[in-house]
């Protein structure tokens, strides 16, 4: 999969489990923002207080988006003590992520979010999430350009 996704050389792209950890990623993901690198929990990446974009103009949307993809991990996977232990976690630190939770906001397989970067400034990308249908949960997500300035962004960041 690493091979497939390395050959998007303008869409960042990478594939997280269950738990939203990113198991691997091309790079263009890793510089449009370093919680879609690989290692990173993208759950954790959204809510902990030390990295949170709070002020980003669709914040709501994000938050909720990312709690809606891990509740819909659990109602496909069983629950086990990492996913426990991540909810437990965030619950514990983040009230942004406690009251998406209770809000039980549904996740979709694709949508938009801005971005920025120092180099390119603001830019929107649109999102696919494609479940691989193994037995693990694995996910691949594969961003685009939602419009010109998007995509000369992501020219001028594949080249960083």
């Amino acid at each position: 999969m690493l091979r497939l996704i390395n050959t998007f050389e303008t869409n960042p792209a990478f594939v997280y489990d269950r738990h939203m950890t990113v198991l691997f990623a091309n790079s263009l993901a890793s510089v449009v923002a370093p919680g879609f690198a690989a290692g990173s929990n993208l759950a954790q990446f959204t809510f902990l207080p030390d990295l949170i974009d709070v002020k980003a103009d669709d914040w709501f949307a994000k938050r909720d988006q990312v709690a809606g993809v891990l509740r819909d991990l659990l109602s496909r996977h069983f629950e086990d003590n990492e996913y426990l232990d991540l909810v437990g976690q965030l619950a514990a630190v983040s009230p942004d992520f406690a009251s998406a939770w209770a809000s039980q906001p549904a996740s979709q397989i694709s949508g938009d979010f801005l971005f920025s970067h120092a180099t390119t400034g603001e830019y929107r990308l649109e999102f696919h999430l494609f479940p691989l249908g193994d037995d693990q949960g694995d996910t691949l997500a594969v961003w685009n350009a939602f419009d010109p300035n998007a995509s000369n962004a992501l020219r001028v960041l594949s080249k960083l």
